[in-house]
């Protein structure tokens, strides 16, 4: 006789570790995430197997397979080859049977379907694609688990085969819902946190701007004035005329901080992003030949977003500004282009410097920056620009390999 409540226990052990890694590990700054979702996962194939469900007397029946390919979906490839081993191990040191032989069979069958979804799994957008991607590579070594049992015993029945199904899918999906709204909610927390430290920085900004620019506007006047004096020394010129690039570059810092203010609340109208991109090749080629870098333009689709002209200006000019100085020496920047469903997918490439795993965490963040006379703000505009547009952003960066940044934003019409 099947027992509801010995499902339910079961469940639990897969569900409890999961909110456990959200509200307590989840938030750590992890270096490899893929070996621990390895171990987090590891730890619920082993407590499912040691305690199993209970189908019919002498029968038994364990859950294993959803944390195993949870490692695999959301671990990467890595983290279920470990988990893959740790289940092996522990099943090996239960007993050598023909249920060891059914579990090797299970997975040296499954690893090459696993291999083709993951590449499905991180392409999906939505979270009813994932999960109905996850649902069906799960029937795959269900089937052939249940496929292997009926050579081994004559236990299979309607019933069990119902309940064997039915408590793998309402488990995983279970799980799985778990995951994404959890992950889903810390994402969204961070946004906010994020969002209003922009807005209080702005606010800062925008209360102290005036009295700064006040004082900044008259020593840039009286040292014009002195640098156009005929009784100064060379010396004296020279220092003159590094005070007006230094009062320059603070005027520039004050006007991203300004800009972190703006509500982005302006008109948004209909652009051509292939002619915008041209206009801004045309704009950042003198700044480039400057840095002994050359732009290469091969966005040729002529697609249609809707933004404020200047704020979408602003963007490409501070992400090909910014490709353009992570450059040290000579370099190019390349920008092409990728319709994707409904977004188009704007890469802008450098074989700059680069960066570390540490550095691209802390990108966007307040006052970080990769550059030495940076302050971070004009990456924070970018990040803004891009949320408000209702877009997204992936880096994808190794040191002294170079960075592509890719900017995703709505089609309007091809």
């Amino acid at each position: 006789m099947i027992r509801f409540d010995n499902y339910l226990f079961v469940l639990l052990l897969n569900v409890v570790p999961i909110f456990i890694y959200y509200y307590y590990f989840h938030k750590l700054k992890i270096k490899n995430k893929s070996i621990f979702t390895s171990i987090y996962c590891s730890v619920i194939v082993i407590l499912s197997m040691t305690f199993p469900l209970e189908i019919a007397p002498g029968h038994i029946y364990d859950l294993r397979t959803i944390p195993w390919v949870v490692a695999f979906f959301y671990g990467g490839f890595p983290a279920g080859l470990i988990t893959t081993i740790v289940m092996a191990i522990y099943r090996y040191m239960i007993g050598y049977n023909e249920g060891l032989m059914v579990t090797f069979i299970i997975v040296l069958l499954t690893l090459p379907i696993l291999y083709f979804a993951i590449k499905k799994f991180n392409q999906a957008k939505s979270h009813i694609k994932k999960l109905l991607i996850i649902c069906l590579t799960l029937l795959f070594p269900i089937s052939i688990d249940l496929i292997a049992t009926s050579f081994f015993t004559n236990k299979i029945t309607l019933i069990f085969v119902v309940y064997l199904y039915l408590s793998h899918i309402v488990t995983l999906i279970i799980s799985i819902y778990l995951i994404e709204s959890l992950s889903y909610q810390e994402r969204k927390k961070e946004h906010m946190q994020q969002t209003e430290r922009i807005r209080l920085i702005g606010e800062m900004a925008a209360s102290v701007a005036h009295e700064i620019r006040n004082p900044l506007t008259v020593v840039k006047g009286y040292t014009h004035l002195l640098k156009e004096s005929s009784n100064i020394t060379s010396k004296q010129q020279e220092m003159l005329s590094l005070m007006s690039s230094e009062l320059v570059r603070a005027e520039n810092i004050i006007n991203d901080y300004l800009s972190l203010a703006r509500t982005n609340e302006g008109t948004k109208e209909q652009i051509n992003l292939g002619k915008l991109l041209k206009k801004v090749e045309e704009l950042m080629s003198p700044y480039a030949l400057l840095n002994n870098v050359k732009i290469y333009n091969q966005v040729q689709t002529p697609c249609i977003i809707e933004a404020g002209q200047d704020e979408i200006l602003q963007l490409f000019i501070n992400m090909i500004k910014n490709a353009i100085e992570a450059i040290e020496y000579t370099g190019e920047v390349v920008i092409s282009e990728k319709i994707t469903e409904n977004y188009i997918r704007i890469n802008i490439t450098d074989n700059g410097k680069g960066m570390s795993e540490e550095e691209l965490n802390r990108l966007g963040t307040p006052f970080y920056s990769t550059k030495t006379q940076g302050t971070g703000i004009g990456t924070m505009v970018c990040f803004n620009i891009i949320h408000h547009l209702n877009g997204k952003i992936k880096i994808k960066s190794k040191v002294k390999k170079g960075t592509t940044c890719s900017v995703y934003l709505p089609i309007v019409s091809k």
